[in-house]
């Protein structure tokens, strides 16, 4: 897999894996919508959890339009994981996300940040 060898080559938040993450979530996104399946929504999850913590607050500032793409990533994946596949996000983050409450308080977090930062660009 192309990402696990970049990050083999490279430090965790090089920009080429930004890009390479950015990538994953727009083509998991398209397949998601496409054939629904857990598996397309935790690869847009994982991603944006990558991305996020590359491209944060402090570096893009607070406001910034792809902290908001991000954010609607994330809300979109969660959302979807929440209601199809809560077990394997459970599993997969169980310290963030190992509980209904944790993954439904993260989810609503995430839309209402991507709905503030698309309000500033309207």
């Amino acid at each position: 897999d192309i990402k696990q060898e970049a990050a083999g080559l490279l430090h965790a938040r090089h920009i080429v894996l930004c890009r390479i993450n950015n990538m994953a979530v727009r083509a998991a996104h398209e397949v998601l919508l496409a054939r629904p399946h857990p598996q397309w929504a935790l690869l847009m999850l994982q991603c944006t959890l990558d991305l996020k913590a590359t491209w944060n607050a402090q570096l893009l500032g607070p406001d910034h339009c792809d902290l908001g793409k991000i954010a609607r990533d994330t809300q979109v994946s969660l959302n979807y994981l929440i209601q199809n596949g809560a077990e394997i996000l459970y599993e997969t983050f169980p310290d963030e996300l190992g509980t209904w409450q944790a993954a439904s308080k993260a989810e609503l977090a995430a839309k209402n940040e991507a709905l503030r930062i698309a309000a500033l660009y309207a």
